[in-house]
């Protein structure tokens, strides 16, 4: 992410009052399996070859490589273009971030089997293996943020064996391990969300045989101590998202649990900077993996999609004044992991895909919600077009949130405040 720091032409201020803001249950339409090499670790979508089409990245397993099919418009997507990552290095989970700030799509990805992650940068579509960073051992997950607040997106990695959070600082594109931070027993996720409102990134962490979320806040320069908060005695803490669920200003935090047989999604609620304990609901599987919160029925709040890894599916949650309900359930391949929300094919609406692991493919599900707000200027979701819609837009470039995403190309930069103007302009 980077910080805005243009400035724009006045914005009118007229007050539009907006309709079709009743719930509906959020429907999807599944596109046919993508496939990929073995066990894929991952996708996300953005447009990497600057032709304004999305385009769909991820990672494989075998061969060791990074393939992107780039988009042929109205989601549909070409074969397969492979970016290898050297023999025997097992490239699994990974974030799409402009990291040399030369306004195209770069990928870093956790190179599993030999600790470290790799830099792959962009040129016109092309991606190049640039640098490595050695990190803590056994890396599961990584997360693309500003933690330093310097402009350019900084990186997170969860290190299982080795009990840490490796922070790698951004200095030009190229990185560096500034924090090694203790993260209990067993870590599989790290994310970073400005919990406390002061403008800087905390961490969080998932402590998963600790049973515990752990937030280090950030004191400009460092990290303080943790604080854990536990998420229960049958469960264990997974993937995290963190977003304003229940629309008081900040941000709440999403977490997967799961053990053997269950599976939930909990909401930690955002009391001054700390945590409260997971308010749970069913997942609508077992072993919940990964979570991804976004307006998914058009309502104006923020609603949560989760993985099933052992049931072969995705729980869709409502969301109802801050409380979550499981309102269906749509069938993936074998062993979804990280599931990850985007405009696929330009409609205004979030679609939602994962990378399945033990079947190869990658399943795409399109929102066909009737009747949903396809109204991204409405950052507030308060149904009036208003120049409050701005200081919420701010606010969410800042968090790094997915209201940040104007031009539906899954990314929050700068690009994205000359959208607002434009999706505000045109009205609803």
């Amino acid at each position: 992410m980077t910080r805005n720091t243009c400035t724009q032409g006045a914005i009118a201020t007229t007050t539009i009052l907006l309709a079709g803001l009743a719930a509906a249950q959020p429907t999807f339409q599944t596109a046919a399996p993508v496939p990929t090499g073995q066990r894929p670790g991952g996708v996300e979508f953005g447009d990497f070859d600057g032709d304004t089409m999305i385009d769909m990245v991820y990672s494989n397993d075998v061969p060791d490589s990074v393939s992107i099919r780039f988009g042929t418009g109205a989601g549909m997507f070409g074969a397969a273009v492979n970016f290898p990552t050297g023999a025997n290095t097992g490239p699994d989970s990974f974030a799409i971030a402009d990291f040399d700030q030369d306004l195209d799509l770069d990928v870093a990805v956790v190179l599993k089997n030999i600790n470290t992650v790799a830099i792959l940068t962009n040129n016109a579509g092309t991606l190049s293996l640039t640098g490595q960073t050695a990190v803590g051992s056994d890396p599961r997950r990584i997360h693309a943020a500003d933690i330093d607040g310097d402009g350019d997106a900084d990186l997170l990695t969860s290190n299982r064996d080795s009990n840490t959070v490796s922070v790698l600082t951004n200095t030009g594109g190229m990185f560096s391990v500034t924090s090694t931070l203790a993260a209990g027993d067993r870590p599989v996720a790290a994310i970073g969300a400005d919990l406390d409102g002061d403008g800087d990134m905390e961490i969080i962490a998932s402590n998963n045989r600790g049973r515990a979320v752990m937030v280090y806040t950030n004191t400009g320069g460092g990290f303080a101590a943790p604080v854990s908060t536990g998420v229960g005695p049958i469960v264990r803490p997974e993937g995290l998202d963190s977003a304003d669920l229940d629309g008081d200003g900040d941000q709440d935090v999403i977490v997967a649990l799961s053990d053997d047989g269950v599976g939930f999604v909990g909401v930690m609620t955002n009391q001054g900077g700390m945590l409260s304990a997971p308010v749970s609901t069913n997942s609508g599987g077992v072993n919940t993996d990964s979570v991804t919160a976004g307006d998914l029925d058009g309502d104006g709040d923020l609603d949560v999609a989760a993985t099933n890894q052992d049931s072969n599916n995705i729980g869709i949650l409502v969301n109802n004044a801050g409380s979550l309900s499981l309102s269906s359930t749509l069938a993936t391949g074998t062993r979804p992991e990280r599931i990850v929300r985007a405009d696929v094919n330009g409609d205004n609406l979030p679609d939602l895909a994962t990378a399945n692991r033990d079947s190869n493919t990658i399943s795409i599900f399109e929102n066909t919600t009737v009747g949903a707000n396809n109204c991204l200027a409405d950052v507030n979701g308060d149904g009036i077009l208003s120049p409050t819609d701005f200081t919420a837009w701010i606010d969410a470039f800042n968090n790094n949130s997915v209201d940040c995403d104007q031009n539906g190309d899954t990314n929050c930069n700068p690009a994205d405040f000359t959208a607002w103007i434009a999706n505000y302009n045109a009205g609803c």
